[in-house]
């Protein structure tokens, strides 16, 4: 019985350090100084997922704010899979990951397909015209990945070079056979 535990408390051992080639330290062990609302709130503009590691086939992805508040955020997010473009409109909720009161840097909300999601603002340019988040899936697998967002007014020139380093530091941390994808195409712009 003794081998039985060694032979697991091995694999256990072994799958922790393949995965984990750094500590991570994203989500909710930090309080990002980053704020959705004013992330949200900057520009009435579009937001749009230009890379992210989850493995899915959807492109351009646009996400449009609503309605915000404080505590609260209505987005319709629409996307395109197989050339047929898809809609669905949710409202998340708004919090700080550690107090009550502090920046907004955590979104709950559902996805397009009823899933529970928390979403993490790691990094947000100073002029809040690209962002990188941490998205975590409470089913599915991974259970986390990472998108970078880009204000449509910025989309010409593509994201920064300083939220470019950002999200390859972020997605750098986590190797859970994650891959970058780009999300957004010139062609988005015609959906």
């Amino acid at each position: 019985m003794a081998g039985v535990w060694r032979i697991a408390m091995l694999i256990c051992v072994f799958f922790s350090a393949t995965v984990s080639t750094a500590v991570y330290r994203g989500g909710a062990n930090v309080n990002h100084k980053y704020d959705f609302v004013k992330f949200f709130n900057q520009s009435q503009e579009n937001i749009w997922t230009y890379f992210s590691t989850w493995n899915d086939n959807f492109t351009c992805e646009r996400g449009i704010i609503k309605n915000i508040s404080d505590r609260t955020v209505v987005v319709e997010t629409n996307y395109t899979i197989n050339n047929n473009t898809y809609s669905c409109t949710r409202e998340g909720k708004l919090y700080n990951v550690w107090t009550r009161d502090g920046p907004r840097n955590l979104l709950a909300i559902r996805n397009h397909l009823n899933d529970s999601l928390r979403k993490d603002l790691l990094y947000a340019s100073t002029d809040n015209m690209c962002a990188v988040i941490e998205v975590g899936r409470y089913h599915g697998w991974p259970p986390v990945t990472f998108d970078l967002l880009v204000k449509e007014s910025q989309l010409d020139g593509g994201p920064s070079a300083e939220c470019v380093n950002e999200y390859n530091a972020a997605v750098g941390t986590r190797t859970i056979g994650q891959e970058n994808r780009t999300v957004y195409y010139a062609e988005c712009r015609n959906h």
